[in-house]
Order: structure tokens, then sequence, then C-alpha cells
């Protein structure tokens, strides 16, 4: 297909040279989540609120859903294949991409996994196309099921991969451009941290789940969207899970990846299956690789506080032995301590609240995590 078609454009780039430094204008709306998130939700939810559909239809309803690093764009633009890209080429083409989608007259949604990050000295988002950012937001103990079912791994290498700062999606050699997703903390931390540059708001798929007229609301105000309750509810209903699971089972979701053999992809929607899923062991790890960032999003389970204080704690200490100034977090570990009858506090240093643990935890276990608190 020719993607001047595909992607409606008003008119031929013309003879431009390989990865085009087209101009910036502000049109994306990103749709940004870790995978098995509520992504796909949250796109058919808007296609139905803006079309006023009474059904939604999961394969059609996302056909005009663009993806951040769409191979086809990326081909057009680089004028060679994506087989022959390096990782360089890969890294380049990104903002080309954006600049390409942010020729339309009108806001685009744009979906993406990507962490927000540089690679090869190049940005992953561009913020100068940027009008604004949607978030979704779940629990990595949910997640870690569906994300293992949709990776094709056991749910023990899907612990590993989740904490891994490395992780990537793509693959240049089956034509799709590599992107750097990185662990469920790094990916969360990167966006919240660009929240302004990027116009972020941040949505839970909990909130979207148990009240979805505030949550879905809050989106659409953000986006600067009509907020009408009956609409809502409307394509709510639309986009039950129920439906949109046995729709998965009778036609199947063209979006499912080749290494998930699951039934279907639309698995459960439940926040708390994990509980049914995960070992004690597995949810324990999961917490170890993430505490930091599920504590100030609320993701830790009230059964499991005296679990994560001792989590918490020993992650503290090891900063602490290594010598490192834990900033804020001090006061947290002095409160830990009296709770278990020491004595010994530390000094809590004003301005000092960030960590950089890369140095610190180099000999320590991988599922040790960072002490860094990056929502105030």
């Amino acid at each position: 297909m020719d993607p001047k078609i595909f992607f409606d454009l008003n008119a031929d780039l013309g003879d431009l040279p390989p990865f085009p430094d087209l101009p910036a204008r502000k049109r994306i709306i990103w749709l940004a989540s870790y995978p098995k998130s509520g992504n796909t939700w949250m796109r058919l939810f808007l296609n139905a609120y803006l079309s006023g559909k009474s059904e939604a239809d999961i394969n059609q309803d996302l056909m005009e859903n663009r993806q951040c690093i769409d191979p086809v764009l990326s081909e057009f633009l680089a004028k060679k294949p994506v087989t022959e890209f390096s990782n360089l080429d890969a890294a380049r083409i990104r903002v080309p991409v954006q600049r390409f989608f942010a020729r339309s007259a009108e806001k685009i949604f744009v979906k993406t996994h990507s962490a927000v990050a540089t690679a090869h000295g190049h940005p992953s988002i561009d913020a100068a196309t940027t009008y604004a950012t949607i978030l979704v937001l779940r629990n990595p103990l949910a997640v870690l099921p569906s994300f293992a079912r949709h990776m094709g791994t056991s749910i023990d290498e899907a612990i590993e991969s989740m904490d891994s700062a490395q992780n990537m999606i793509g693959s240049l050699k089956d034509g799709f451009p590599t992107t750097l997703l990185s662990s469920w903390s790094k990916f969360t931390r990167s966006w919240i941290e660009s929240s302004r540059p990027l116009n972020l708001i941040p949505v839970k798929y909990e909130d979207m789940k148990e009240n979805p007229v505030e949550a879905f609301g809050k989106v659409l105000g953000h986006i600067r969207l009509p907020v009408d309750r009956d609409q809502i509810l409307k394509a709510v209903k639309a986009t039950d899970f129920k439906k949109l699971k046995a729709q998965d089972i009778a036609q199947g979701f063209k979006e499912r990846t080749k290494a998930d053999k699951g039934a279907v992809f639309f698995r459960s929607g439940k926040t708390e299956g994990w509980r049914d899923e995960l070992t004690e062991a597995q949810i324990i790890a999961t917490i170890k690789n993430h505490w930091d960032v599920m504590e100030q999003l609320n993701y830790i389970p009230a059964d499991l506080q005296d679990e994560f204080e001792t989590i918490k704690m020993d992650a503290l200490e090891a900063l602490v032995d290594q010598g490192v100034n834990i900033g804020i977090y001090a006061e947290d570990l002095n409160q830990l301590r009296a709770k278990r009858g020491i004595k010994t506090r530390l000094k809590v240093k004003a301005g000092k609240t960030q960590i950089k643990p890369k140095d610190v935890l180099k000999n320590r276990s991988k599922a040790r995590p960072t002490a860094k608190k990056t929502f105030g």
C-alpha cells in the first residue's frame, strides 16, 4: 500500500533525502503504556466516544490508530527496507516518522510502548510534535501474567524481562524497527519525569474499571474534548470487556503477537486476577523489583504491607551500606528502623532527593530496586 494514501496525505513529500528533517507541528496525542496495561481499551473507548458507535469492532476501530514506529512509513522515509536498518537507523527514523504524522490537519492519536529515552543521540519521543499525552498505568502484578502470555515466555522469564532496563521490542530482521521498552519502573519514570514537556495526564487502569465516567472524563478534558457523561457511558458500554473478548474468540485480534500462543488477546480484564496466577515468590520478586514506583502509585496490596516494609528496609539499608545518600528516603528508613526497635537514625539532607544507584548496585542482587522518588 502506498504510504501517501495510507496516511491520507494532502501532498507528496517530493524528492527528499533519507531521514528528512520535517517541520514540527503539535498534532500528536500519545497513547502511552507498558504492554498489557489497558492501551487497547483506551483506544477503543476514544474511537467509540468520538464516533458515537454503540458497538466497538476490535479490529476495524483500531485501523486509524497510528503506531509510533510504523514500518511502512519508516521504509518510505528512509528509502530502504527496515531489514537493512542499523540500530542507528532505527533511532534516527523515529522523529521523522512523528514529524510525518504531525503533517495531519487535525490532532491524531499515536500508540506507543516506547520509553522516553535517547538512543545514539536521537530521542524516542518528539516533544515538538506532541500536543498531549495519555499515560495508561496498571499494577505490574496485574501486568505480569498477561505480559508473559503476550511475549510467549514463562512468568519467571517475564519478571526478569520487566526488570531489564535494556528490554527491547521489535526486530529489524523481521522488518520492525526496534523500540526501547525498558523495565516497568524505568518506563513509568521516563514518562512521568517528562510530564511537563509532553503535557501528560496519567490514568490508572484500575480507575478506568472502578469509575470509568470520572477516569475517562479527566482524559477527555485533558485533551480538550467535550466531556459528555451520557456519551462516556455509551462508549464504556460499547467497549465492555465481555463484548471485546467475545469478538476476539469469534474472529481473532490483529494486534496479537506471534509469540502469544493464548486463545485470546483479551484475557480477563480483572484488576486482582494476578492473585490466582502468581506464586508468593513471584509476587515478592515483582515487588522487590519495583517497590518504589509501586509505593508512589499506591500499588502495594494492603495485605502485603509487612512483606513490603521488609523489602523496602532491606533495599534502603543496602544503599546506606554502600555510602549512598538516600535523601528524603532517610526519614522512611528511620521510621522502619524505629518500628523494629532500632534507635540509630539517619540525618535527612534537604535537596538530596535523587539517588543514582548505578555504581552502588553493581554488585547487588539484580532484584534489588533503585531508591528514587519520582512523583513528589
